[in-house]
């Protein structure tokens, strides 16, 4: 498949050169192409389409785009095709962040919509948040684990071994809770 980047490319030279109205059309041209890239992987998924979802995925994808080229002056892009399609995959399947890239604010953490959030859920997070000096962390490190187990060992390096005994419930709870919005949690 092959997408025409050539109107992209010549706003890019645009904007490079110094014309900031460039941006606002180079947006639009990177939305376009990446309204194109969502309603093909979603079809070749065959995962519903619908307008709304494609204006939503294209518009995440153009605007961190462009906040590349906010970012750094001095930022271009060799392939708007592979570029475009690489931010596409990432709005549609919520790619996980680099280690890097992860930040330590526990606002910033996207936990999944539980429906029926229930008061366990609320005690076992407040729980762990308000016992452990680092709470925030603990959040972080099971939230941002593959595996059950992956989460416990990257907690015990800097929580005993006791506490994580004693507060076993709670951490099992936190880490279904960010896992599985639409299963039933309590068991």
């Amino acid at each position: 498949m092959i997408l025409d980047e050539t109107r992209a490319r010549e706003l890019q030279a645009r904007y490079l050169e110094g014309d900031q109205d460039a941006l606002g059309g180079l947006y639009l041209e990177i939305r376009s192409i990446a309204r194109k890239w969502a309603a093909i992987i979603l079809s070749a998924k065959h995962l519903p389409v619908s307008k709304q979802k494609l204006d939503i995925i294209s518009h995440d994808a153009a605007t961190k785009i462009i906040l590349l080229y906010l970012k750094n002056s001095d930022y271009s892009i060799y392939s708007f095709y592979e570029r475009v399609r690489l931010e596409v995959m990432k709005a549609l399947f919520h790619k996980n962040l680099r280690k890097d890239e992860q930040t330590e604010d526990i606002e910033a953490l996207r936990i999944p919509y539980v429906a029926r959030e229930t008061r366990k859920h609320n005690d076992a997070m407040q729980s762990v948040m308000t016992e452990c000096p680092q709470g925030n962390r603990v959040v972080l490190d099971l939230a941002g684990s593959r595996w059950y187990k992956e989460a416990i060992n990257k907690i015990s390096a800097y929580v005993s071994r006791p506490w994580i005994y004693d507060h076993a419930v709670e951490l099992h709870t936190l880490y279904r809770m960010t896992r599985c919005p639409k299963r039933k949690l309590s068991r």
